[in-house]
């Protein structure tokens, strides 16, 4: 494809010269993200095809892995778990993307993986697994613009958790939840935060580069 084609000159030359940046000309910023990965495949295996979508295979075998995962820990039922898996392995889309050097495939990785450490995070009140779950939104941003829109989602999640905190505990069982879930997402935002703040000192400094 071109635009593979295009990814693997710019990897190239990236793990040639040691210098990596954000957008490339004639790409996007989705683009950028791919190629530096890419470039470190080049500089262990090669110029080669294999070397351009090796990351691409690997983003979708954790896609399914992250998927089964994440459906486990919502219903606890493995059997349900495998079958989403199984059914998002099959699917067209993902095959035909999990074997093309392009951005696209990362965009399901980094959002089922960041909503599975979310869900932990609710789950068991860990700010760690929070502040993974907002840095891997925030690598989202360079994989994808339309992955902007998640952190509503995330929002609209831990409202409805609240709420059903407030529904089913006692009084005093419902403060202590409602103050570990405000540090939690106070974790998962300022991680976003940081991940995202390169990004926007970038586009600050080029508005040019959006064109």
């Amino acid at each position: 494809a071109p635009d593979e084609g295009l990814n693997g000159n710019f990897a190239v030359q990236v793990a040639q010269t040691g210098v990596t940046k954000l957008f490339y000309p004639g790409r996007s910023i989705t683009e950028g993200f791919v190629i530096l990965k890419q470039a470190v495949m080049v500089k262990l295996f090669g110029a080669n095809a294999f070397a351009l979508r090796v990351t691409a295979v690997g983003a979708a075998l954790f896609s399914i892995l992250g998927l089964y995962l994440l459906v486990k820990i919502i219903f606890g039922n493995w059997e349900m778990a495998a079958l989403a898996s199984f059914f998002m392995s099959i699917s067209l889309w993902h095959l035909i993307y999990s074997r093309m050097g392009i951005a696209v495939i990362f965009a399901p990785l980094l959002m089922v993986w960041s909503v599975y450490f979310f869900w932990r995070g609710l789950r068991w009140s860990h700010d760690l697994n929070f502040a993974v779950g907002g840095a891997l939104v925030g690598l989202g941003m360079y994989v994808s613009s339309s992955l902007a829109l998640m952190p509503l989602a995330f929002l609209a999640t831990t409202l409805a958790h609240w709420q059903a905190v407030k529904k089913d505990f006692s009084q005093t069982k419902y403060l202590t939840s409602r103050i570990r879930l405000l540090h939690g997402f106070g974790w998962f935002f300022f991680a976003l935060f940081v991940v995202v703040l390169p990004l926007i000192v970038y586009l600050t400094q080029r508005p040019d580069e959006l064109r």
